[in-house]
């Protein structure tokens, strides 16, 4: 059962924290090349958001491979089931959806930054 449950918060939770993390440090990264000070830092941002990008959809990936583990493993239970393996089996069933959509948003955050790379000033 611990399996299933580490299998669960895995799948529910590390796409959006990976996403989360690309978004804030793929921040962090651009404001720090557009800076005065850190222009002297040499900072390659292109690197480091494919980089990030590459990192955040990795997770994303194993994320959604866990909750597939862990939909197959329940397969048999009900889909309103009572009980920890009803609610196991509807978080991996959210989770899959979940995953999907946020390694979509993985892919546009890199899409835009890396479209969209020059400063400019507000």
């Amino acid at each position: 059962m611990r399996r299933l449950e580490f299998l669960q918060w895995f799948g529910l939770l590390a796409a959006p924290l990976a996403w989360a993390v690309q978004l804030v440090a793929g921040f962090g990264v651009a404001d720090a090349n557009c800076a005065r000070a850190g222009s002297h830092w040499g900072i390659a941002v292109e690197t480091w958001e494919i980089a990030l990008t590459a990192g955040a959809a990795t997770v994303a990936v194993c994320a959604q491979l866990s909750a597939f583990a862990l939909y197959r493993e329940l397969r048999d239970v009900e889909d309103d089931a009572p009980g920890p393996r009803g609610r196991l089996h509807f978080f991996s069933v959210a989770s899959l959806v979940g995953n999907a959509l946020f390694l979509e948003l993985i892919a546009l955050t890199a899409a835009g930054v890396l479209s969209h790379l020059g400063c400019r000033q507000a």
